[in-house]
């Protein structure tokens, strides 16, 4: 028999999340030791893999690519971006990367994969989420390129003899700075900037790949 998670229940699972999210950010504030801090983000990603799991279970059904833009989607998705986010500038060294990975995920891949081959099968209903996939990779190259920025504000960066793209002050992002980067800190920080330039080149062409073929037509 195969496992299944429970149908999701609308509003517990983002109370949970957001209750983990502000007990999180009171352990950090509060400097009550590194082992409390570990102990709060690791259990802040298993709410955020739970969230996850729920997208994906959304994701495998065989009307996904009509739901995939409806509120209840949409609000997780955005719990989920949110809760990674904090992840990313709280505990970079942890789980800085898994959240990266997660973020781009469950927000921009997998839900270009779903429409990639929904297009190839329900060509007759392109049209009614062509608009908002436009939105969505729009929304998606804004949130890199304001990603990018910001690691170099927050992390204190200095890329200009490695990218052609140097820092200027942004604020889409909002997280509080606990105190200068560690060496651990900044060497993440640095390779999420190369990674957030490989996000943004896929966006592209997700652009080219969906849209400029319906443009033509």
């Amino acid at each position: 028999m195969v496992n299944r998670l429970q149908p999701f229940p609308h509003g517990t699972l983002r109370s949970s999340l957001e209750a983990r999210m502000i007990e999180d950010t009171h352990s950090i504030t509060g400097k009550e030791g590194s082992q409390a801090e570990a102990l709060d983000a690791k259990l802040l990603y298993q709410d955020v893999c739970l969230a996850a799991q729920h997208l994906d279970l959304f994701l495998r059904a065989g009307n996904a690519h009509k739901e995939v833009f409806k509120p209840h989607v949409l609000t997780l998705r955005d719990i989920v971006q949110q809760v990674c986010i904090k992840l990313m500038f709280l505990h970079p060294v942890d789980c800085g990367r898994k959240a990266e990975e997660l973020l781009w995920r469950q927000m921009y891949s997998a839900v270009a994969l779903l429409l990639l081959k929904a297009n190839g099968k329900h060509t007759d209903t392109f049209q009614q989420w062509e608009g908002r996939l436009r939105a969505h990779l729009k929304g998606g190259l804004r949130f890199y390129e304001h990603l990018f920025l910001f690691l170099q504000e927050h992390c204190e960066l200095s890329l200009p003899g490695y990218i052609d793209w140097p820092y200027s002050v942004i604020h889409l992002i909002s997280c509080k700075k606990t105190g200068p980067a560690s060496e651990e800190e900044v060497a993440w920080a640095q390779m999420a900037c190369h990674r957030c330039l490989l996000y943004l080149g896929d966006l592209f062409r997700c652009q080219n790949e969906f849209l400029a073929p319906a443009t033509k037509d």
